[in-house]
C-alpha cells in the first residue's frame, strides 16, 4: 500500500467517524440539508477514490449509501429508521477498509433495498440514460443520474472523456484539467479507468455536460471522447423521434426482442412546447409497445401529422393486440370494477389508462410498475387533447393522440 492509499484510508475513516458521531448525538435531527449534503459529499468522494484505488468493497458500499442519502428527502421511512440504517452502514463502511474482516449481512442488504424501493421514482426522462454504456451508469449515484437527465432536458450534450495522469504530477495536472474543463461544461462524475494501467498512469472516465464542441478541449489535453449523447430536445421533429427510437431499440435489446421501427419521412417544425409533449408521450407509448405488444419479433410505427385543426400523434404495432379478458380480470383483482360489471370493449380498454394499472405478472426494471399509459393520458388531457386506442387480436394495436393546435 502506497502513501496515497494510506492517506485516503486514514482520512476516510476520520470523516466517517465524524458522521457516526453526529448521528449518535443528533439521532432525531440529522435530516438537515447541511448534514445530508456533507454526508453525500463524503460518501461520493470515498466511492470515487475507493474505486480508483481498487477498494471495490468500500466503493460499492459507499455507492449504495450515497444513493440512500440522495433519496432520503423523498423517502417514506421514519427518521429513526433512516438514522439507524445509515449509522449501521457507516460502521460497515469503516470496516470495509479491513477486507479480511469485512462482510455485509443479508439483513443489512435487505434494509438498503427496502429503503430504495420505497423512494419515489425519478423522472421518466432518466430512461434516456439507457443509451449510456452500462459500465458508466452502474457506477453513477442516483443524484448524478438526475443531474444527467436534467442536463439532457435543458438541451445540453453529454460526454465521457478518458484521460490518464502521471502519478508523480497527478495532483497538479488533475487540478488544472478540472479547472479547464469547468470552463467548457459541467463535470458530473469522475470514474476510475483501468485503460491506463499498462502505462502506469492514474486513469479516469470524466462524465460531463456541455453545449459546446469539446473536441478541441479533448485534443488539447490528449483525452479521448469515448461516448457522447446529444440533448434530447433537438429543434426538429426528426431529432426527437430519433431519440425515442434509440430508447426503443435499447429496450428491445434488453428484452431480447427484434423490433423494426418506422418513423415519418416528412418533417414540419413544431415549437419547443409541442416537441416536448411529443417526446414525453410517445416515449411511453413506444416503450409500452416494445415491452408488452411484441413477443419476439415485430414492428412499431410512429407518425406525427399536422392537420387542419389538430396535431395527431400515433404509435402502432403489429403485435398480439390487447387482451380485453385479461384486462378486465386484472381490474376485478385490483377491485377497480366489480366482478359483475358489464363493460363494452371500449370501456374495458379505458381501464389501461388508470394509475398504476398493469397486467404484467412480475415487477421488472422495464414493466409491471403501471407507470406509463396514465402519464400519457394526463399529459394529453392537460394539453386539451384526447387519446384513443384500437386493437385487434394478433394484428396489433394503435394509440392516437389528438391535440388542438391552440394548446
Amino acid at each position: 500500500m502506497n502513501e496515497l492509499e494510506r492517506g485516503f484510508i486514514q482520512q476516510s475513516i476520520a470523516d466517517l467517524h465524524n458522521i457516526s458521531r453526529q448521528i449518535k448525538e443528533n439521532h432525531f435531527a440529522i435530516l438537515t440539508d447541511s448534514f445530508l449534503n456533507e454526508t453525500f459529499r463524503t460518501l461520493h468522494t470515498i466511492k470515487g477514490t475507493a474505486q480508483t484505488f481498487g477498494f471495490s468493497d468500500a466503493g460499492n458500499l459507499a455507492h449504495s449509501l450515497e444513493n440512500m442519502v440522495s433519496g432520503s428527502k423523498n423517502n417514506a421511512l421514519f427518521l429513526a429508521d433512516f438514522a439507524d440504517i445509515l449509522h449501521e452502514g457507516i460502521l460497515l463502511l469503516i470496516g470495509s477498509f479491513e477486507p479480511d474482516n469485512f462482510q455485509v449481512s443479508y439483513s443489512f442488504a435487505d434494509k438498503i433495498k427496502q429503503f430504495q424501493t420505497n423512494s419515489k421514482p425519478h423522472d421518466f426522462a432518466e430512461n434516456l440514460l439507457d443509451e449510456f454504456p452500462a459500465s458508466i451508469t452502474a457506477s453513477l449515484s442516483a443524484s448524478e443520474k438526475l443531474t444527467l437527465s436534467s442536463a439532457l432536458k435543458h438541451g445540453k450534450n453529454l460526454f465521457v472523456l478518458e484521460i490518464g495522469f502521471s502519478p508523480a504530477s497527478f495532483a497538479a495536472e488533475f487540478k488544472e484539467f478540472r479547472a479547464d474543463l469547468s470552463k467548457t461544461g459541467e463535470i458530473i462524475a469522475a470514474l476510475p479507468s483501468s485503460k491506463f494501467a499498462k502505462l502506469k498512469q492514474i486513469g479516469f472516465q470524466i462524465v460531463f455536460a456541455s453545449k459546446e464542441n469539446v473536441k478541441a478541449f479533448a485534443d488539447k489535453h490528449s483525452a479521448e471522447i469515448t461516448f457522447e449523447l446529444h440533448g434530447n430536445f433537438a429543434n426538429s421533429l426528426q431529432g426527437v423521434l430519433t431519440k425515442i427510437i434509440g430508447h426503443g431499440k435499447n429496450t428491445a435489446k434488453k428484452l431480447g426482442k427484434n423490433v423494426e421501427f418506422v418513423i415519418p419521412a416528412d418533417d414540419f417544425e413544431p415549437d419547443v412546447k409541442l416537441l416536448k409533449l411529443i417526446f414525453d408521450t410517445l416515449l411511453h407509448l413506444v416503450r409500452n409497445a416494445v415491452s408488452h405488444a411484441i413477443d419476439v419479433k415485430g414492428r412499431v410505427e410512429i407518425d406525427v401529422k399536422s392537420e387542419e385543426n389538430n396535431f395527431v400523434l400515433s404509435v402502432s404495432d403489429n403485435g398480439k393486440g390487447l387482451d380485453t379478458a385479461k384486462i378486465k380480470a386484472k381490474a376485478i383483482e385490483k377491485n377497480l370494477i366489480s366482478n359483475t360489471a358489464d363493460l363494452s370493449e371500449a370501456e374495458i380498454l379505458e381501464l389501461i389508462f388508470l394509475p398504476e394499472f398493469s397486467t404484467a405478472e412480475t415487477l421488472t426494471e422495464i414493466s409491471g410498475r403501471g407507470i406509463g399509459l396514465d402519464v400519457v393520458k394526463n399529459l394529453t388531457e392537460k394539453a386539451g387533447g384526447k387519446i384513443s386506442v384500437k386493437t385487434e387480436s394478433n394484428k396489433g394495436t394503435t394509440f392516437k393522440i389528438f391535440l388542438p393546435k391552440t394548446f
